[in-house]
């Protein structure tokens, strides 16, 4: 299960670093073929800040937990379960602000499911094993 986790933390965090960039470079969302009226009711005139939100949540913090699972870090599954949190939170906010869900929605707010369960699964472990 760790694993799994890695591997969709780093595919999450590679994601997040190419769509971010391109945001953070072009805040006006061409370059992603988005255009800014999809902040209409959002508190952001462009994509800056929501790149920048975007390249640290989704996009560097992945590759930290990633690490922390591949070092079999005691504290992998809190970890774990912050990214499931932060990135679920993102997709719940985005749809609220973007008033549309689609198929990128599903997927990583299904990621982020898969997250909670593992990061809970693994703590259930750990748990038993210090007692």
């Amino acid at each position: 299960m760790r694993y799994a986790a890695v591997a969709l933390l780093v595919f999450n965090g590679i994601g997040a670093l190419y769509g971010a960039g391109k945001l953070i470079t072009d805040p006006s969302g061409a370059s992603m073929g988005i255009d800014v009226s999809y902040l209409q009711h959002s508190p952001f005139p462009d994509f800056l800040l929501p790149g920048i939100v975007l390249l640290v949540c989704n996009g560097l913090l992945p590759f930290w937990v990633a690490w922390k699972g591949l070092a079999n870090s005691r504290d992998f599954p809190l970890w774990l379960l912050t990214q499931a949190i932060l990135s679920g939170g993102w997709i719940v906010v985005q749809v609220i602000m973007l008033r549309q869900v689609n198929t990128l929605h599903l997927s990583f707010i299904s990621i982020a499911a898969v997250w909670l369960v593992i990061s809970l699964v693994l703590m259930k472990y750990r748990n038993k094993d210090s007692k």
